[in-house]
């Protein structure tokens, strides 16, 4: 009986495969979408896969994006990275938080996925901010995210003049009166 049942699961499953495959992506981002559409596969799972080993599985990145539904989502992924860093970094890799994450894991030619992750936090009223490379146009610069979750703080950034004082008053109080950890690496 267990073997026939599972002869089925295998069944519905290669079905579905064949039904939604994408020919654009490759089979493991096509049995990916599977397993995450039939919950199979946590969240947490799949930002792992897209951040461990050689290279970013964009894809797997901006999948783990569209699934969060609140900013209490990020919050609850944001602290799974911060208690088992291990889990989601390969070393000489050891993220801290997702920002750190994306910033380790974008680089110049990621501006694209940058947008799109820009795009679906501030939906969920989060903001995050990045800057262009400056050598190359188009690009993003390397360590350049800053994630707020107050959705607010990093607005004045784009006026030169105010956000110098602005961010050093904010950072001398922050780093003298809260610990790093409480704040789990991102400004709330």
């Amino acid at each position: 009986m267990n073997y026939t049942k599972k002869m089925g699961v295998e069944a519905l499953n290669r079905s579905l495969l064949l039904m939604s495959y994408d020919n654009k992506k490759t089979l493991t981002e096509n049995v990916d979408n599977i397993l995450i559409e039939q919950n199979v596969m946590s969240i947490e799972e799949l930002l792992r896969r897209a951040v461990r080993g050689p290279g970013t599985n964009e894809q797997n990145l901006r999948t783990v994006f569209d699934k969060l539904k609140s900013k209490q989502d990020f919050i609850n992924l944001n602290n799974a990275v911060v208690s088992n860093p291990k889990y989601f970094s390969v070393p000489p890799n050891s993220y801290k938080n997702i920002q750190d994450m994306l910033n380790g894991e974008l680089e110049e030619d990621n501006l694209y996925t940058a947008q799109y992750i820009q795009t679906k936090l501030k939906q969920l009223g989060i903001d995050m901010t990045y800057k262009n490379s400056e050598f190359t146009k188009g690009n993003l610069k390397i360590n350049s995210i800053r994630i707020n979750l107050d959705g607010t703080q990093s607005k004045p950034e784009n006026k030169k003049n105010q956000s110098k004082p602005e961010n050093k008053k904010k950072s001398s109080k922050t780093s003298r009166s809260q610990p790093r950890s409480q704040s789990n690496g991102i400004h709330m």
